[in-house]
């Protein structure tokens, strides 16, 4: 398969927090960002080729992605953090 090392600077944006940046990138299959203060979990989607593969919830501030890098193409993924309440997820990165 053939991953495009993934790299770019994102805003990350919850309810009552302000706003920061963020690094995220890949290490190997693993999907990588920078907490974010008063989130809870995070929500995090991978693409194959722009076409949306998984969403996975997470606490952790990476996510595994090894067992849906499969079949070759241009993996990508978007994160977004969550708070306690829905209405407290911040925006798609």
């Amino acid at each position: 398969y053939h991953r495009r090392p993934y790299k770019s600077l994102i805003t990350e944006k919850l309810s009552q927090t302000p706003s920061r940046y963020h690094v995220f990138s890949w290490n190997l299959t693993t999907a990588v960002w920078d907490k974010v203060n008063g989130a809870k979990n995070y929500e995090v989607r991978l693409y194959r080729d722009k076409i949306l593969v998984t969403t996975q919830k997470t606490t952790e501030f990476t996510n595994d992605f090894s067992s849906y890098i499969n079949v070759e193409g241009n993996y990508t993924f978007t994160v977004r953090a969550l708070g306690t309440y829905s209405s407290q997820a911040g925006p798609w990165t």
